[in-house]
């Protein structure tokens, strides 16, 4: 009920539902949500929202280069906007580390590359997703905690976009991908 009162006052927002149990089925949605107990600094927050973005709380989801927003159904029907800024990659080391290991896009998109570029994407030190001190997390709830249940929500959502469309990240990130 709740969800169909907000669309019915912002008919453009993107909810984000998830079909089955699983949250992301592709190389890449799985690889963030892995990812993203790097800036949990509480565990129980990230089961949370685990369970959120599973019960269909996240009523909007937006990315764009460099900001991820999104709003989220706390428990209690409150509505709380989450908006975390991601700071691109401003050097060309990915795409030095990956020149020629790739022959198309489509490979990159499926996640049909070599194994060891796989550590090209996924370390912490040179990878695509960004360190904790690139993450810049904020939501209008009253919880203390640095990365709360309606960020995790929103960031498990990302996930769920990126097995859709695998190229949001490199555009979060500020990446290039016609390079």
């Amino acid at each position: 009920k709740k969800l169909k009162k907000f669309q019915k006052s912002y008919p453009d927002a993107v909810p984000i539902t998830i079909q089955g149990t699983k949250i992301a089925s592709s190389f890449w949605g799985k690889a963030w949500c892995d990812n993203l107990k790097v800036y949990a600094d509480y565990d129980n927050r990230i089961t949370r929202g685990r369970s959120y973005i599973k019960n269909g709380f996240v009523f909007d989801l937006t990315i764009n280069a460099g900001q991820i927003s999104g709003v989220v159904c706390g428990s209690g029907s409150k509505l709380y906007h989450v908006s975390i800024g991601i700071e691109p990659i401003t050097d060309d080391r990915l795409i030095r580390q990956i020149n020629g290991s790739i022959e198309s896009l489509e490979e990159l998109i499926e996640g049909k590359f070599p194994k060891e570029l796989a550590q090209t994407f996924l370390t912490k030190e040179n990878g695509l997703f960004p360190d904790l001190k690139e993450v810049h997390l904020d939501c209008d709830c009253p919880d203390w905690a640095h990365m709360c249940k309606h960020v995790s929500a929103i960031l498990y959502a990302v996930g769920t976009k990126l097995d859709a469309n695998p190229l949001l990240l490199f555009e979060l990130r500020g990446i290039d991908t016609k390079d």
